[in-house]
């Protein structure tokens, strides 16, 4: 692992990969709301992917986009 994170052409391409060495991979996706109930969030990142993309094509403008992922996310995910 962490000879991939010296690596010059690795470097190149992803100038940060050598602070996951440095500081350690501590990243945490949650899986459950606040009140402990179950959170698809990779679903919920579709979703709000699917709301940039529509933004940035110009199918919507930014607010519309925004309500548009909200209400995906408040039906589909249960948030």
């Amino acid at each position: 692992w962490s000879g991939i994170c010296h690596d010059q052409n690795v470097l190149n391409l992803y100038p940060w990969f050598n602070l996951l060495n440095e500081k350690g991979m501590k990243g945490i996706r949650e899986s459950q709301g606040s009140q402990g109930e179950p959170f698809n969030l990779r679903q919920a990142e579709i979703i709000i992917g699917q709301g940039v993309t529509n933004a940035i094509n110009g199918i919507m403008n930014v607010n519309q986009a925004v309500e548009y992922i909200n209400a995906r996310i408040r039906n589909e995910t249960g948030a």
